[in-house]
């Protein structure tokens, strides 16, 4: 009885470790701007995406499919880095598991427009 309920622990174990463990990648917004991060996988599927503030950094977990093995590489990843208004700001390819993804760095434009202010956050008086 005790070497069944071990190998039963030995299996939840494993179920667990599968399905808690996927690729990452550090990402880095060391723009100006409030970005979105993409990530793609190698078949071109979105694996996720985050809106990141101007210096915010944070290891994106990648999801695995769960309890199977991919029946096609995921890596290398393209992380694709969008200003607010859509607008491509830049984009690295070929990028692997535990890379440190900088906005900066990457390749393309690289320049948001920043919002235009409302009228109510304007400083002038009116005279009434």
């Amino acid at each position: 009885m005790g070497l069944y309920r071990g190998l039963i622990f030995a299996a939840i174990g494993l179920m667990i470790a599968a399905v808690g463990f996927g690729d990452s990648v550090i990402l880095v917004n060391d723009s100006p701007f409030q970005l979105t991060a993409m990530v793609i996988d190698a078949q071109g599927n979105i694996r996720g995406q985050t809106v990141m503030r101007p210096a915010q950094q944070l290891s994106f977990t990648i999801p695995m499919p769960s309890f199977q093995q991919p029946q096609a590489p995921m890596i290398p990843y393209t992380i694709l880095w969008y200003c607010q208004d859509q607008t491509e700001y830049g984009i690295w390819t070929s990028i692997n598991s535990g890379a440190l993804v900088t906005a900066q760095g990457s390749t393309g434009q690289k320049v948001c427009k920043f919002p235009k202010p409302s009228p109510a956050d304007s400083n002038t008086s009116k005279p009434y």
